[in-house]
């Protein structure tokens, strides 16, 4: 076999057939570059081109395309190279910055998610390599050590960024998060806090930072959400129509709160430490001086722990208590759907617990409502025939002692 000539017979650039470059038929020779060029059109309308010093190259590589074409593989190619071109940590670092402009809950949600995530999979890890049995065993692992909650919050920040990514062509789908589930575990548990233990938590709490009993008090007296607390402005108090006005919360609306003498209490004790700032709870020294206050998480695990209460209990529950203790004393669930800012009143009765002492004694008013009937026919009389047996059976008992005795 004679040695393989790379180039056409008129390589000089006189071949007419080629020059109006119909690339439907293969590769194309071009004389100037001195390649064999492969233009081919993918059906949603892309195409791509490729230049090849042999033409046995360029004719492998056409017809590979066309055999994925045919076959309809062709966007898996496609796929495949993009999510290899582009890591992990680059896809993190795309949906972070837009997550920091446009979800309100960024800070204590899909920041934290997505650290998560990178530490789980590597920056580095290149996308066509993380699949639905990498997130699945990561999700079991991480399922053993925390609550099912807990591990679905990271999944849907996962999820998230990928949609987000796709939808926006940064990279192709499908998503490797399709046929992961969540736990969905029960989450309207009864979290509420007797009066002992609400008045050992503020007492507890007057041994931590200055702000840490204001925050709590406020919580269980307006029912706020903890972000919305610690973002609190002087100009969102009312103090002359005694309300509280809050524009940013999770809805997207408005949420008028009526301040109870507790809450006004708790902003004129504070008003002298940080009226002059925006913030009602804001950093008093340092270069932070005036910036509102970002969490409390260790000193409320500490103020729990300092009043005895051993039990699950989130700050997030105070709002629960709050709703329950509007429900006990009267309040409408409508009232207390637009305090708390919901949308439907489903989402309210989740957090209108009931504490089981105040059902037992709502159910005790069946005693005054539902009328006393006496029987009046007083014990029902026996059948004949079973009086007939009782009275044989006395007798043979009577006659059986008359003679043992």
């Amino acid at each position: 076999m004679g040695p393989v000539n790379h180039l056409p017979p008129d390589a000089d650039g006189g071949d007419a057939s080629r020059k109006s470059k119909d690339y439907s038929e293969g590769p194309v020779w071009h004389p100037e570059s001195r390649r064999w060029l492969v233009e081919v059109r993918y059906p949603n309308l892309t195409r791509k081109r490729r230049r090849f010093r042999r033409q046995r190259e360029a004719q492998i590589w056409w017809s590979e395309q066309q055999r994925a074409i045919e076959s309809g593989t062709w966007d898996q190619l496609a796929r495949a190279t993009a999510l290899k071109n582009l890591t992990f940590g680059e896809l993190c670092d795309e949906y972070r910055s837009w997550a920091k402009v446009n979800q309100r809950s960024y800070e204590n949600y899909a920041k934290v998610g997505l650290k998560f995530w990178e530490e789980k999979f590597g920056r580095e890890s290149s996308l066509d390599k993380l699949n639905p049995q990498w997130i699945e065993s990561v999700k079991s692992a991480y399922a053993l050590t925390v609550e099912q909650a807990t591990v679905d919050r990271k999944l849907e920040v996962l999820r998230a960024m990928f949609n987000w990514a796709i939808e926006g062509s940064l990279i192709p789908g499908p998503s490797p998060m399709k046929g992961i589930k969540l736990f969905k575990p029960n989450n309207e548990l009864v979290r509420y806090l007797s009066n002992d233990e609400y008045a050992a938590l503020l007492e507890a709490a007057d041994h931590e930072r200055w702000h840490v009993r204001p925050v709590i008090e406020l919580a269980a007296n307006t029912a706020l959400r903890k972000r919305n607390i610690l973002r609190l402005r002087w100009d969102e108090c009312d103090f002359n129509t005694g309300v509280i006005r809050v524009t940013k919360t999770k809805s997207k609306k408005t949420v008028t709160i009526p301040m109870t003498d507790a809450a006004l209490n708790v902003l004129n004790r504070i008003r002298n430490k940080t009226g002059k700032y925006e913030y009602v709870f804001c950093h008093l020294e340092g270069v932070q001086e005036g910036q509102p206050i970002g969490d409390l998480k260790k000193s409320w695990k500490a103020a729990l722990k300092a009043a005895g209460i051993n039990r699950p209990f989130r700050f997030h529950d105070l709002r629960h208590s709050c709703a329950s203790q509007l429900v006990m004393s009267g309040a409408s669930l409508m009232a207390v759907k637009e305090i708390l800012g919901h949308e439907s009143l489903k989402t309210t009765m989740r957090y209108a617990h009931l504490s089981p002492d105040y059902i037992a004694q709502e159910v005790k008013v069946l005693d005054r409502v539902l009328p006393k009937v006496q029987n009046k026919k007083g014990p029902q009389p026996l059948a004949p025939k079973e009086a007939d047996c009782d009275l044989k059976e006395a007798k043979d008992n009577g006659g059986a002692g008359g003679k043992n005795g």
